[in-house]
């Protein structure tokens, strides 16, 4: 009935207002939370990207005396997909060692094990396509795409090279020493 689709159609706006609304408070006291950590900054915006089943990603804007900063801050969602994942220190310092091996990785910046109550690191921003659809299809991609196979491959190699000492942590970690 038409009465039953409008009200239908109201409570789907009364939903949407109140994530918006949540998402607006969050951005707010994620902004306030992150200050101290950028003493010489003020953090501009904080944006929650689309994606991430279990984790939160935030594009931050900093504005430090020297120019415009662009980070990421990865926060720990409500629980874990599955019993093996890793926390976000894991992630954090898999990242970490991933990077001092040369693997091309955004640069970690800072661990926080309590933002707004739950565990999160902040993380150099890089821009690019990450929608692999996107990577095969757009025509604007060509010249990335015929290059893609030997940077995988080199990047491979690299991740093959990281030294475990420190990640005994990952599965398997202590099986290579």
């Amino acid at each position: 009935p038409p009465h039953a689709e409008t009200r239908r159609r109201e409570a789907r706006d009364r939903r949407m207002n109140a994530e918006v609304f949540k998402v607006a408070s969050l951005e707010s006291r994620l902004r306030e939370a992150l200050q101290p950590h950028f003493p010489d900054a003020r953090v501009m915006t904080a944006q929650l990207l689309a994606g991430g089943a279990s984790k939160e990603t935030w594009a931050l804007t900093l504005e430090p005396i020297a120019g415009v900063q662009e980070l990421i801050v990865r926060r720990a969602g409500g629980g874990a997909m599955y019993s093996e994942q890793l926390t976000l220190e894991g992630e954090f310092r898999v990242i970490q060692a991933a990077r001092a091996a040369g693997v091309t990785v955004a640069q970690p910046l800072e661990y926080l094990p309590d933002l707004l109550g739950r565990e999160a690191f902040i993380s150099q921003r890089l821009h690019g396509e990450t929608i692999g659809r996107r990577v095969v299809s757009r025509p604007e991609l060509h010249s990335a795409r015929a290059a893609l196979p030997m940077q995988m491959a080199r990047q491979l190699a690299l991740v093959h090279s990281v030294a475990l000492e420190g990640l005994e942590f990952l599965p398997g970690a202590r099986l290579g020493s």
